[in-house]
């Protein structure tokens, strides 16, 4: 699945609580996902142009975006170089660019 093709979808920033691997809620973190018809996507950050603070806003609003994006399997919370790093592990995507928000 990792791939670096730059896919144009319609997807809405979704800003939920972070969990430990016992299903514990973190209070204070927070993970970004972007909602793409009916999938859930982590947003890896490591490697988007795009803030945190600019998708924690629009995550606020909960509109639906045109984006740009790439998607993957592998380490969310790492670089896939980084083996020496505990990382969750799954589909993720990395938002490349935010369209205009009336039209793709």
């Amino acid at each position: 699945m990792n791939n670096n093709i730059i896919k144009k979808v319609q997807g809405k920033i979704i800003k939920e609580h972070s969990a430990k691997k016992d299903g514990k809620i973190i209070h204070h973190v927070f993970d970004l996902y972007c909602q793409i018809n009916d999938e859930l996507f982590y947003i890896k950050k490591y490697s988007s142009s795009i803030s945190k603070d600019e998708l924690i806003g629009h995550s606020e609003h909960e509109q639906i975006l045109y984006l740009e994006v790439s998607f993957h399997e592998g380490n969310w919370d790492a670089s896939d170089d980084d083996r020496m790093t505990q990382s969750r592990f799954g589909k993720y995507i990395i938002i490349h660019n935010i369209l205009n928000l009336n039209s793709p």
